[in-house]
């Protein structure tokens, strides 16, 4: 049942995150084999490295954000931006193939009933999919643990799909 194999999950977010860079700015480098090589080659490492190398797409949270996005969307009807797409994979086909503890399965919520308590672990993610057959206005609070503010290294984002 352990959905990584026994490997450590970060290589599998790791290779995820890179093979999404790739795809969406692998181009402009003059190819996939050029950016990675300049991620390789570069004197610094982990995050300041991507930050150096990708920094020209934005900040690193906001294409970590683009990324995480792509996990749900990706090959699914309604993509909102293209930074949701895995070009070179079919994320839907491949977590269908993945045991059932490993996909990744949305909180279902309506828009009537939208209240939800979560914890979620440094640096994981929660994902939510908000639906309704009306669609009036509405607003989201999201609020720290006793009512108060997030920490600093949360983030918060929502992705429109109609």
């Amino acid at each position: 049942d352990d959905p990584c194999g026994s490997r450590p999950l970060w290589y599998g977010v790791t290779w995820s995150f890179l093979r999404w860079a790739a795809d969406q700015f692998g181009e402009d480098f003059g190819g996939e084999p050029v950016l990675h090589q300049a991620l390789i080659s570069n004197n610094v490492s982990g995050f300041d490295n991507l930050r150096e190398i990708l920094g020209a797409y934005g900040p690193l949270e906001t294409l970590l954000t683009q990324w995480a996005a792509a996990f749900y969307m990706d090959d699914r009807t309604g993509r909102s931006d293209p930074r949701h797409t895995v070009s070179s994979w079919d994320y839907l086909s491949a977590s269908d193939r993945l045991v059932t503890n490993a996909w990744l399965r949305p909180v279902r919520k309506s828009f009537s009933d939208f209240t939800q308590e979560i914890s979620v672990r440094d640096p994981s993610t929660a994902f939510f999919l908000v639906g309704g057959s009306t669609t009036p206005q509405y607003s989201l609070k999201v609020e720290g643990s006793g009512g108060g503010n997030l920490g600093s290294d949360i983030q918060v984002w929502l992705v429109r799909t109609k």
